[in-house]
């Protein structure tokens, strides 16, 4: 999954244009690298996208005041400043309690990786416990790469706990960096979690210029797709959803796609390649191009790339995760309810 540079997640994720380096057990390794590495790929500050996991930068000091490390380990620009304090050392370990919850958190996505029984509701628990107890570095980190991967799984109330523990846990504190950059994160979490049930109103322009109109779709479920050419497995999940465009346009079902592209050529020569047969909203104007100003990125707190959003017939958002087998599965549902 492609994260926006600029986003607080990968903010916190990195320490300068370089990834940093966990010791002991890498967290993102393990949540990322299990869950979301399947559906998703990282971008570096640099801007420079990588197939691994990036890694994160903690220590076995997690009461650690500095506000150099509390700020997330962004560098200013044009800075090669390396973060400081425990993450430094190759000997630091992580702490028992969080090593075990990392564990329980890994195993959760082997089995919903698997198809086999699993719950994340627990460890969601344990976080927010941890969360209550302690607002630091490593618990800003497992909280927002947990909630990510939870619903990624559909698991909304347990990413729900989450997202509302970290919003708490900033708010008790002295404002900092680390508090704000928590806050933004629920924020974010929790704006899209709120989508929820909600009957939105798409807006946009149609690449080529024309209004986009959100009420031809009424009565149909409608996949919002948040995508763009230079997203690889963006890309690589086209296929699967022209499949299932394929498979039930007939009887109801439509694709609008939402780019984040600011070369038109590049996305126009795409889409004559791929003969995508759906509607593309991408604006001429620079301004509302990309990560800031493409259709609904804004209202939708879209955060990374690709984010799919599942709309029932009665024009509500059922579904803030539908990829992969459970998209056709849904639609399928979706498309038996009655009108």
């Amino acid at each position: 999954m492609l994260s926006n540079n600029n986003s607080p997640r990968l903010m916190l994720m990195n320490s300068s244009a370089k990834a940093t380096t966990i010791y002991g057990r890498a967290i993102l390794g393990l949540l990322i690298g299990g869950a979301m590495f399947l559906v998703g790929c990282n971008s570096h500050p640099s801007g420079e996208i990588s197939n691994s996991p990036p890694k994160l930068s903690i220590g076995s000091d997690q009461g650690d005041n500095n506000p150099a490390t509390q700020s997330g380990n962004q560098a200013p620009p044009n800075s090669s400043t390396a973060s400081t304090g425990q993450a430094d050392n190759p000997h630091a370990k992580l702490d028992p309690e969080l090593e075990a919850l990392i564990n329980q958190v890994e195993d959760n996505v082997k089995a919903w990786q698997e198809g086999k029984a699993y719950d994340f509701a627990p460890v969601a628990s344990k976080i927010c416990q941890r969360l209550d107890a302690k607002l630091d570095e490593p618990n800003v980190q497992l909280s927002a790469d947990a909630a990510q991967v939870f619903v990624m799984a559909g698991e909304y109330d347990s990413a729900r706990s989450v997202y509302t523990a970290l919003e708490k846990a900033a708010k008790d504190v002295q404002p900092s960096p680390l508090a704000q950059m928590a806050l933004e994160i629920a924020h974010g979490g929790l704006t899209r979690l709120n989508l929820l049930n909600t009957a939105p109103t798409i807006k946009g322009t149609v690449l080529g210029g024309e209004k986009f109109d959100w009420n031809q779709y009424r009565g149909k479920v409608v996949l919002i797709d948040f995508w763009a050419t230079w997203c690889p497995h963006c890309v690589e999940e086209l296929p699967d959803v022209k499949q299932v465009y394929d498979k039930y346009h007939d009887q109801g079902f439509d694709v609008v796609g939402i780019s984040l592209d600011d070369d038109k050529q590049k996305l126009t020569d795409f889409l004559t390649q791929k003969k995508l047969p759906w509607v593309t909203l991408f604006d001429d104007d620079p301004a509302k191009q990309g990560w800031d100003g493409a259709a609904m990125t804004k209202p939708f707190a879209i955060e990374a790339l690709p984010t799919m959003l599942l709309i029932d017939r009665a024009g509500k958002i059922v579904s803030i995760s539908a990829r992969g087998e459970e998209l056709p599965q849904q639609v399928e549902k979706l498309l038996a309810e009655k009108r």
